[in-house]
């Protein structure tokens, strides 16, 4: 007879225990919602809500791509009704709305997925664990709003209807899963995922009813029975799923949407560079930094590898043990096989992170119903990994990937985006402006430019990528300033396509080993038949001059003398000039940030507005001609930067930033630089140690420029002279605009 004084004991442990596990739990699910909540994370979400604008005007079927000029046609109207609701969202609510429309959808994922857990381990503790475990896991794609989303709650409402118990669903039940395949085939191409999986469950029954022994004492009523239940239920399953099959195509695609669901993924070419998250998960390689799967993912894929295969066994060893007692202990064979499906789906494509809940479901029913958990030991494992999850998901999980633009202010944490994510000054002149035409730009940033300059303005690229192969290949070009087979030059390629306007963003930085140049802000500096007409710290515009342009030529022109800000209609725009004679709108549209407050320009006249007043205590130390210098070479200011960097070296002659600055800037197309100048460079340079990325690029390049060889305008357009860590301190407090209303600003 156990002590009752020990027995009291351990249901006191156990009860804390499951506190701790279940505080553990929403502890990580919180984090997951906080992330959820920030800031606009998804690029695409733009361009679904652009194109749901187009829908609530046309319909399904669109006649023509309103925001790509290189579309292939109309859009696939494969998520045309989740456009639309994100639009009708926004229309009514706001951007504040949207987001907590973000945050209701996933709350209700994780919420499904506790309920489902529980409903089928009859454990609370379990239950918790499993939510947080796949809200870790899944995080990179819950935290964006895209119409993904539908797929994945769909799917686990779908669960929740058909494989809650292990009898047969009612046909009521039935009839509400079919009607819910039919809608989620026009919210998400992954539908075909419906009546799938379904048909997975079926399968799964009908392999338990053909096996040769239950898991009765022996054959005979009970054991026909049994069998007959299970079969009935599998064959429900399947009519169920067929009759989903026949709702699914009930959409504008028809029959066609499953051939493109079974697609997807396969792009060749230009296209396979940007489908990342159709990237398997290497059980060989250890993931890639800043890319799905994190390291967190790929351990708890190992785990599952050897954890599933392992479980099976044991539940298949079932079926032929005669004990009453394996029978109630036996898992659903529905589950088990759809536990095989989310594992060979989350090893395929890391987009299938989430189906790791039927793993996760399977898992906790067998060690419920092998350990009986009830078991301190058992609490104790389950509090144990309640814990490390806990711990390993602001490190190794998803969370870095998706806070990298986590503002720190509650201020940041309630605007609507990131307003430097996506350049807004520039599009914000475009706007304002009215211009016209085709716009090229950075392709994570075309959803937003389509949504707010659309349809007067269409852009090259976006996350839809209804384009051609041919054309997608020939953006890449652009983007990396390189020309195409058929058109060598860079600026023919531009004509080629059709561009009107060019947008460059980034800095010139250093990017991480085995990466391109991230910054196109100087590929058309200084072009003939190009005229700069915006720029600012990270971001220069550009328009083509020609005669298709004039109009778009003089509207511009008439922006900035609405705004009193100088511009040359030949020359174009002068950001020393409008330092000058503008600083509060400079200030505005991000010519500064305060980083270089207080030192702009100390040659520039008189002024009252004190944040321009250079500070002499600042001069002395050398730190204003430092930050000077770094603040107009990033603007294209290059006499000063070059007479600011060199009065700084005077001060710190060895200075390694200085150094580099003064290579950087003699490297320019247009620069002609005596011999001299270039060895004294190359001299400087070769005093850094330790010799870094940075600094060898440039000596390369300078060494063959002092040489007599031709540098190719690509390389001396593209080589980074500032570190990541100088890159981020000049834009700390650079002023971005933040659009909040799709009216254009009524003017003449």
């Amino acid at each position: 007879m156990s002590d009752p004084a020990t027995s009291s004991s351990h249901s006191k442990s156990d009860v804390a225990i499951g506190w701790m596990i279940h505080a553990a739990a929403i502890a990580s699910c919180a984090m997951v919602l906080v992330a959820v909540g920030q800031p606009i994370f998804s690029d695409d979400v733009w361009w679904h809500l652009a194109l749901g604008e187009a829908h609530l005007r046309e319909g399904p079927w669109l006649a023509g791509d309103p925001l790509l000029f290189t579309s292939k046609g109309p859009p696939p109207p494969a998520s045309w009704l989740a456009d639309i609701l994100f639009r009708v969202v926004w229309n009514h609510l706001g951007f504040a709305g949207l987001r907590l429309f973000h945050l209701g959808l996933v709350a209700s994922c994780l919420v499904l997925v506790w309920a489902s857990v529980r409903h089928a381990t009859r454990s609370a503790s379990l239950a918790s664990l499993s939510a947080a475990l796949v809200g870790t896991l899944s995080a990179y794609r819950l935290v964006q709003l895209r119409p993904h989303l539908a797929t994945i709650l769909a799917a686990l409402l779908l669960h929740w209807l058909l494989f809650r118990d292990s009898r047969p669903p009612s046909w009521q039940r039935g009839l509400a899963a079919v009607g819910l395949m039919g809608l989620w085939a026009n919210l998400h191409p992954a539908y075909p995922l419906g009546p799938v999986l379904v048909a997975i469950g079926a399968v799964g029954l009908f392999v338990a009813s053909i096996l040769p022994r239950g898991s009765f004492r022996e054959d005979g009523p009970s054991f026909d029975s049994e069998r007959a239940r299970v079969r009935a239920r599998a064959i429900r399953l399947a009519g169920i799923a067929s009759m989903g099959f026949v709702a699914t195509l009930l959409n504008p695609l028809g029959l066609a949407g499953y051939r493109s669901a079974f697609e997807a993924g396969s792009g060749q070419g230009g296209l396979a560079v940007v489908v990342d998250e159709w990237s398997r998960i290497d059980l060989l390689s250890w993931p890639t930094a800043s890319l799905p799967p994190s390291p967190m993912n790929w351990a708890v894929a190992w785990l599952l590898v050897i954890a599933v295969p392992l479980a099976t066994a044991i539940e298949f060893r079932s079926h032929w043990q005669r004990s009453s007692t394996a029978a109630a202990n036996r898992v659903d064979p529905a589950i088990i096989s759809l536990a095989w499906a989310g594992l060979v789906a989350m090893l395929t494509a890391t987009r299938f992170a989430w189906m790791v809940f039927w793993p996760v479901l399977f898992l906790a029913c067998h060690l419920r119903q092998r350990l009986a958990i009830g078991p301190r030991r058992a609490i104790g494992g389950a509090a144990v990994a309640s814990v490390a999850l806990f711990l390993a998901f602001p490190r190794w999980g998803d969370w870095p990937m998706v806070t990298r633009g986590l503002p720190r202010t509650l201020a940041g944490y309630l605007s609507p985006y990131a307003t430097g994510k996506y350049h807004t000054a520039a599009v914000a002149v475009l706007r304002e402006a009215r211009l016209e035409g085709n716009l090229f730009g950075r392709y994570s940033e075309g959803g937003f430019q389509s949504f707010w300059l659309a349809p007067a303005i269409r852009t090259a690229m976006n996350g839809s990528l209804n384009m051609s192969e041919e054309a997608f290949a020939a953006a890449l070009a652009i983007r990396e300033r390189i020309g195409t087979p058929a058109h060598p030059r860079f600026e023919e390629a531009l004509d080629a396509l059709g561009v009107d306007l060019f947008l460059g963003t980034g800095l010139p930085r250093i990017t991480r080993p085995g990466r391109p140049p991230d910054h196109s802000t100087l590929h058309l500096e200084g072009a003939p038949g190009w005229i700069l007409i915006f720029r600012n710290l990270d971001s220069a515009l550009h328009l083509r001059k020609n005669a298709r342009n004039r109009r778009n030529l003089r509207r511009i022109a008439a922006y900035y003398a609405r705004h009193d800000v100088p511009f040359d209609a030949e020359r174009g725009f002068d950001p020393a000039r409008v330092l000058r004679e503008s600083p509060d709108w400079a200030r505005r549209m991000g010519l500064w940030s305060t980083y270089l407050d207080r030192r702009l320009d100390r040659q520039s006249p008189p002024t009252d507005d004190a944040s321009i007043r250079v500070d002499k205590t600042d001069r002395a130390r050398g730190a204003g001609s430092d930050r000077l210098a770094l603040g107009y070479l990033a603007l294209g200011i290059y006499g000063e930067a070059e007479a600011e960097n060199e009065q700084f070296l005077r001060q710190r002659p060895g200075d390694a930033r200085a150094l580099r600055r003064r290579g950087w800037l003699l490297l320019r197309p247009h620069r002609i630089a005596s011999r001299q100048e270039l060895v004294r460079a190359i001299r400087g340079l070769s005093t850094i140690t330790p010799r870094d990325r940075l600094t060898l690029g440039l000596l390369d390049l300078l060494r063959r420029k002092g040489q007599g060889r031709t540098i190719p305008e690509r390389e001396s357009r593209t080589i980074p002279v500032l570190s990541r860590m100088e890159a981020r301190a000049l834009l700390v407090g650079r002023a971005s605009p933040l659009l909040t209303s799709t009216d254009l600003p009524a003017h003449d």
